[in-house]
């Protein structure tokens, strides 16, 4: 399977269930005046905590401004494709004379072998949430992201969690033990091919500090697409759904919603070795948090009251989302995505079994073919199966959150469970060849008949005919 084919996905914006409504941010980015404080609105809160900002509190992490300024919490859709195309990602922030400016990266996708080829010029632009606009201002030299080098550090085992269960945690300050994490919100771990950094590490990155209050972003969901029956999905399968601002003294926590990121690319290096990071900037009493397409707006200190309890849900509303027409397009290019990705595992597998049992069948090519790299199908390769690696596309895909009255839904749901069958099905490896077998001895393991049921071919004498034949 082609990378190439990399295509710009959609996921539906994803709001927690309002328990707690909190103020502050900007009405207008451009404006560095002070505003007061938006209230949430009625219907979407049944209490309201205060935006207490505590007077010379620090802020550690990529950077800190002291723009003032307030506005109602929330997300903004940054529609950074119409300046930089579908394969970029917002990888940094900044507050500049009271504009924020975004540090985008882009890269090149190659085949999937290859992955991509990295840009060694990056590009920064104002974004103004109150117009909509984004506006391209130059170029700089590819950069290691800024990350959160404050005092305070999450602690993982270096054991893979079983089962996808929740990581245990904690949180150290200087090498001494903080404030215990709370449970009800979960941390989860992740493998990665190649093998890297202990499991917690993946799916759990602090983004900066304000005082005692930590900010956090964290990945979901617990378990993959079908779980139990995601064999042999094992990773990749996660994303940024969590913000959470963690107070490290009394072990209050504030949890927001994060929604997804409609971009392929940015799934692909989202997931897995996280090539792009969300990106944290405290601007006065507010935090700017950037992840993928999506910018939101939080209090620096969310000060929740002692009656709040120890975990807090807070409101994080999209306040500006994508085009209607730009979420249907990508809600077809996903299906489109699935569909071309099972017709290339039929025919790679009915390519096998005909040439195996020797059918000379008009379409389907010898197996040759493939195993002289005249063709390639992406369920050829090995690492499905020896690390439950996945192609970034397929993945995409099958995570996509429609809507459940679209009837793509229940499409995706078929095409989704179709595909992870076949591969559960023996012929898939022995057509890769993990273990050499002669042609008898793959008839002989399918009682000499062919073995699952392919998408556009039907079994006749004894082979895989092409529907269309």
């Amino acid at each position: 399977m082609n990378n190439s084919r990399l295509r710009r996905g959609l996921a539906l914006a994803a709001v927690c269930t309002p328990v707690i409504g909190i103020t502050g941010c900007y009405p207008d980015i451009t404006s560095a005046g002070s505003h007061p404080p938006a209230q949430a609105s009625a219907s979407h809160q049944t209490q309201t905590v205060s935006n207490k900002h505590h007077a010379g509190v620090g802020a550690v992490g990529a950077a800190s401004t002291s723009t003032q300024g307030t506005q109602s919490i929330g997300w903004y859709y940054v529609p950074i494709i119409t300046s930089f195309g579908p394969d970029s990602a917002i990888a940094g922030l900044r507050v500049q004379d009271g504009r924020l400016q975004l540090l985008i990266r882009t890269d090149t996708p190659v085949n999937h072998a290859s992955g991509f080829v990295f840009s060694k010029m990056w590009h920064t632009a104002w974004f103004n949430p109150a117009a909509d606009t984004v506006q391209p201002a130059g170029e700089v030299p590819a950069q290691a992201q800024a990350t959160y080098q404050g005092p305070a550090k999450l602690v993982f085992p270096a054991t893979f969690p079983s089962n996808f269960q929740a990581q245990a945690v904690t949180v150290d300050v200087q090498g001494k033990p903080a404030a215990k994490w709370p449970g009800a919100i979960p941390m989860y771990g992740s493998a990665a091919n190649p093998e890297g950094p202990a499991p917690g590490t993946l799916d759990n990155q602090i983004l900066g500090q304000v005082g005692n209050w930590l900010w956090v972003a964290l990945k979901g969901p617990q378990y993959p697409p079908f779980y139990p029956k995601q064999q042999p999905l094992l990773w990749a399968f996660r994303h940024w759904d969590r913000l959470v601002a963690f107070n490290l003294q009394t072990g209050q926590a504030v949890e927001y919603s994060i929604p997804p990121s409609y971009t392929e690319y940015i799934w692909t290096v989202s997931t897995g070795t996280n090539l792009v990071l969300p990106t944290w900037v405290r601007s006065g009493n507010d935090v700017w948090v950037a992840v993928g397409q999506w910018v939101g707006c939080f209090p620096a200190n969310p000060s929740p009251s002692a009656a709040s309890g120890n975990v807090v849900r807070a409101i994080s509303p999209v306040l500006r989302k994508p085009s209607g027409a730009y979420v249907r397009a990508e809600t077809k290019a996903a299906i489109a995505t699935l569909s071309s990705d099972e017709q290339e595992l039929a025919d790679s597998l009915a390519s096998y079994w005909d040439t195996v049992v020797g059918a000379k069948v008009p379409g389907v090519p010898s197996f040759h073919v493939y195993q002289d790299g005249q063709r390639t199908a992406w369920n050829m390769n090995p690492a499905i199966y020896n690390h439950g690696d996945l192609p970034s596309d397929f993945i995409w895909a099958l995570e996509f959150p429609f809507a459940t009255s679209d009837p793509l839904a229940s499409e995706r749901t078929q095409l989704g469970q179709q595909i992870l069958s076949i591969l559960r099905n023996p012929i898939n490896t022995d057509a890769i060849g993990m273990i050499p077998m002669t042609p008898q001895q793959v008839e002989a393991q399918f009682h000499y008949k062919p073995p699952v049921a392919l998408p556009g071919y039907v079994i006749r004498d004894n082979a895989y005919w092409p529907v269309k034949s």
